[in-house]
């Protein structure tokens, strides 16, 4: 049987709507009313629970995708996902939607009509690229690519439910006992000073909050003398594989699942393989080889990446 959901449906349905500005506000408007009936069922604010019980047999996970559409398609056709989104599986977006790419409205209308279609089967999180006005962001095209397109009025109008929107988006999602998933890494402070209690760990509290920025900022290095550092990107911090050994005691998963860093392969491993990073797009300004998913069995944590 064939999926609700095809490649090909999906990109009609993608170029029927970017058309128009109205629909484009009217679909943003849409996705705002999905993240908020979502919301409500998160503990703390924007922290996605599945408890062994009820967790998928298998999430399909996509990085950073900057507007590449053409290959957030092509990977989602190669991965099988809509054919596991039927089944027992999720897909999980780790951000960064927008900005660099040319085709970034219509990736957010393409994650925002899969998320329709399938409900909470598709957890789509806040990359450092859907900013809260306290974390602005170098580049970001993306208002500057809606005016271009639908002009100033309407630019602007669009521009301002996407922030809405942004600041809906979940920024973490775990699997008691098996794996956490969010856009750049772990909160060192907070991994320090909560005791066995991810929800702790992870509650961003209100905003303007550090605790996102770490999130959605940090990058992991291998260096075995440094616990975290600050980062060079000047928000967020490096953390070292100290920390995540604590965040591992601490909160009893087995692996730390992110993107946030642009990698040749599509993929690369940190900290004795306990953090994965998935990189999903190609071309400029990055210019790596490969864009990866990466495809986890969750009940053994067996995985595959699948390159394009």
């Amino acid at each position: 049987m064939e999926p609700r959901l095809t490649r090909d449906k999906l990109l009609e349905s993608v170029n029927e709507i970017s058309r128009s500005p109205v629909k484009v506000y009217s679909a943003l408007e849409d996705f705002k009313e999905i993240l908020i009936e979502e919301r409500k069922k998160t503990t703390p604010r924007g922290l996605i629970v599945d408890v062994h019980t009820s967790a998928p047999s298998r999430i399909i996970v996509f990085g950073d995708i900057h507007g590449d559409l053409d290959t957030m398609l092509e990977l989602l056709d190669r991965s099988g996902s809509f054919s596991e989104l039927e089944k027992d599986a999720k897909v999980v977006f780790l951000g960064d939607y927008i900005d660099r790419g040319p085709k970034q409205i219509e990736t957010l209308l393409a994650i925002y009509l899969i998320k329709k279609e399938y409900g909470d089967k598709v957890v789509t999180l806040r990359g450092n690229h859907e900013p809260p006005d306290y974390l602005p962001v170098n580049p970001h095209d993306y208002p500057y690519q809606l005016k271009a397109r639908y002009g100033n009025v309407d630019g602007e109008r669009i521009y301002g439910v996407s922030k809405e929107v942004f600041d809906l988006l979940p920024h973490a999602y775990i699997v008691e006992g098996k794996a956490v998933f969010l856009h750049g890494g772990i909160p060192v402070f907070r991994t320090k000073e909560c005791g066995g209690d991810y929800r702790c760990i992870l509650d961003v509290g209100p905003h303007p909050s550090k605790v996102l920025e770490e999130i959605l900022w940090n990058d992991p290095v291998d260096d075995e003398e440094i616990e975290f550092t600050p980062s060079p990107r000047g928000a967020g911090y490096l953390w070292g594989p100290l920390l995540t050994d604590e965040f591992v005691s601490k909160t009893n998963v087995k692996i730390i699942v992110r993107g946030h860093e642009p990698v040749w392969s599509g993929y690369k491993f940190n900290h004795n393989n306990r953090v994965a990073t998935i990189f999903s797009r190609k071309g400029s300004p990055y210019y790596n080889a490969y864009a990866s998913v990466m495809i986890l069995d969750v009940e053994d944590l067996r995985y595959e990446i699948l390159t394009i």
